[in-house]
């Protein structure tokens, strides 16, 4: 710990700036404190834990839940691409054309032949699908009947004892790097979209139309950002993932050199159609249902029956299935059109499935789809972080002729609740330094309990009286260390053997050397009456009343400031603490009887709740 830092001794047009132990000095200026850069300051620090869910956690939140989704339903996409697939197989020619022939050496010395199935509907040598060394012409044909799945169930059967149960996880890579950029490029952009479409198109029917088109708009761009790897997981996942990694791959090389790199975007125009009404309709189906189940809830006093969490899901879940049954024969024309080497038109794939399977073929796979939504999308919009909440404080030191006085209010807020009303907001550091804190109230006591034990054990090595540098440069460093983290914004006073010292400490680390500084949401007000009143030289009296005076501007135009003011006025070796100098707001007695007979206004509504309910043993005796 360094005693002897060097300091420059603040002059009347000096501001000095201080940062983990350095000094910066600042050009002069014609005012010692700049009070719309301070204050700016000061109130965006402090109102860092009052803001909404920031897009960055919104991101953090919906990736996390993307991720755990994946996991969970991938084996859905296997079975369903699968499924769907299958409309490649049906319809071909029941007989096994050979298409080349091979004399193979065998001990019988038989002749084997090359057979494959051709395509009638793309009659050339590329549809050719598979192809095998057989004896007989029928094997073919019955393997692939043996193996045709007949729903979700039979599905997830009959791979697993084919391909073994890791198969149900195949795909599972580029699905989990998908999630990542789609996540964040459709929840959040949906959120930007949809609030400023809002503030910008306002109408009878802003909030109906607001979502459908913001879902819409984030959803293209997301779709488009990882159409390839959607294509390659589909491939993963559907009969070509049997021949593992290096099948597929070499089928994506066979597509790309046959169609160029555009193909690797094959199936976008499917997905869009899938998944941009699927916006639409589940984002309006989401917001419409929520404020409707929302205005039910308060209408009828049930607000605290359902939580948050309920409610997203019970939304979510229900606009999610409908939005998937909806959009389902899209997802069959997709699947059929990506695994596939030629492009076929997406129009001729969706006629040809109707001819073959009717129109159970379009929905093909669906269960297994509105499933999936109902879980990926819940799991994610139910990963939300608590919502913030704004604390009230206004704090205020400066410096006079002999020594130092901090002040503060003694309020202490939880959002619109008051939680204290006469609460010490200026800690121990020192017998000659103190601390006022603004922000989140277990943040400042803590951190300054931990400063102080330390000069403490400093004191008891050294034998010396602790300097307000060493605690300011402590402070800086432990506070920069756990930066964003910490809520805590300080002004720092004290008196040692360089005189009186004032520090305004911010909640990343930063800190200001200054002979007058208001922290908190109160502070603007208070910051006016130091600037108009604070002279150099001030006597104790004159200081205390306008610190005084600093403390009660801010209670009076700051909501989240209040009861009384307290000061502390440290000078050499002595330190006063003045607690409740000042009640400005304090409740005056009643002059009139305020009861009335009962009757008096009318009653609108009354509705009756049990608190407390006793199901099983004797109930408490409360007479």
């Amino acid at each position: 710990m360094d005693d002897t830092m060097s300091e420059c001794v603040i002059m009347d047009q000096e501001k000095q700036i201080h940062v983990h132990g350095l000094e910066y000095q600042s050009t002069p200026s014609t005012n010692l404190h700049k009070t719309k850069q301070v204050s700016e300051a000061a109130t965006e620090n402090l109102n860092v834990l009052s803001q909404h869910i920031t897009p960055m956690k919104k991101m953090v939140a919906a990736c996390f839940g993307a991720l755990l989704t994946s996991l969970f339903t991938t084996p859905f996409d296997v079975v369903k691409t699968r499924l769907q697939s299958q409309s490649l197989y049906k319809g071909y020619s029941s007989s096994v054309t050979p298409c080349c022939h091979g004399i193979f050496f065998s001990p019988q010395n038989m002749h084997r032949e090359f057979y494959c199935r051709i395509d009638p509907h793309v009659p050339n040598q590329a549809s050719a699908f598979s192809c095998a060394a057989t004896i007989n012409p029928n094997q073919f044909a019955a393997k692939n009947q043996l193996n045709e799945l007949n729903g979700s169930l039979d599905g997830v059967v009959k791979i697993v004892r084919n391909e073994g149960i890791a198969s149900l996880w195949r795909g599972l890579s580029p699905a989990l790097i998908m999630s990542v950029p789609v996540t964040v490029i459709y929840f959040v952009g949906y959120d930007h979209l949809r609030d400023t479409l809002w503030k910008h198109w306002k109408g009878k029917y802003s909030e109906t139309y607001s979502p459908l088109l913001a879902g819409a708009i984030a959803r293209t761009l997301a779709v488009t950002s990882v159409s390839p790897l959607e294509l390659f997981r589909t491939r993963m996942q559907g009969p070509e993932g049997a021949n593992g990694l290096k099948g597929v791959m070499n089928g994506v090389q066979k597509m790309v050199k046959l169609n160029g790199v555009s193909s690797l975007w094959r199936g976008l125009e499917p997905t869009l159609l899938r998944d941009v009404p699927f916006s639409a309709i589940y984002w309006t189906g989401y917001e419409i249902m929520k404020r409707n189940l929302g205005n039910y809830l308060r209408k009828n006093n049930l607000e605290g029956t359902v939580n948050n969490f309920e409610i997203a899901f019970i939304c979510g879940a229900t606009s999610g299935m409908v939005a998937a049954t909806v959009t389902t024969p899209f997802d069959v024309a997709k699947t059929v059109r990506q695994v596939t080497v030629e492009k076929p038109n997406m129009i001729k794939i969706m006629k040809t499935i109707l001819q073959k399977e009717g129109y159970r073929g379009l929905f093909k796979g669906g269960s297994l789809r509105t499933i999936k939504v109902a879980v990926n999308i819940d799991s994610i919009k139910s990963v939300t972080l608590p919502k913030a909440t704004k604390t009230g404080t206004t704090i205020a030191g400066i410096i006079f002729k002999d020594g130092v006085i901090l002040g503060a209010d003694t309020r202490a807020t939880g959002g619109s609740i008051v939680q204290d009303k006469d609460i010490f907001k200026i800690s121990y550091i020192a017998p000659n330094i103190y601390c006022g804190g603004a922000g989140t109230a277990a943040d400042t006591i803590f951190t300054t309990d931990l400063i102080s034990s330390q000069l403490e054990l400093h004191r008891l090595t050294t034998g010396r009286q602790s300097r307000v540098d060493s605690a300011e440069t402590m402070l800086t460093q432990l506070l920069f260390k756990h930066r964003g983290y910490i809520g805590a914004a300080l002004i720092l006073g004290g008196y040692d053997i360089k005189g009186p010292r004032l520090f305004h400490i911010y909640p990343h680390g930063s800190s200001e050397k200054l002979p007058y500084v208001t922290m908190g949401s109160g502070s603007l007000a208070a910051i006016s009456v130091l600037e108009n009143g604070w002279t150099k030289n001030l006597e104790r009296q004159e200081a205390i009343d306008l610190v005084k005076d600093a403390i009660e501007a801010g209670i009076f135009n700051d909501l989240g400031s209040g009861s009384n003011v307290d000061l502390v006025v440290i000078e050499k070796d002595k330190v006063e603490i003045l607690r409740e100098y000042s009640k400005p707001t304090q409740r005056p007695q009643k002059h009139y009887s305020y009861k009335y007979k009962r009757g008096t206004t009318a009653i609108l509504k009354e509705s009756i709740r049990d608190l407390v309910v006793v199901t099983d043993g004797e109930a408490m005796d409360i007479s």
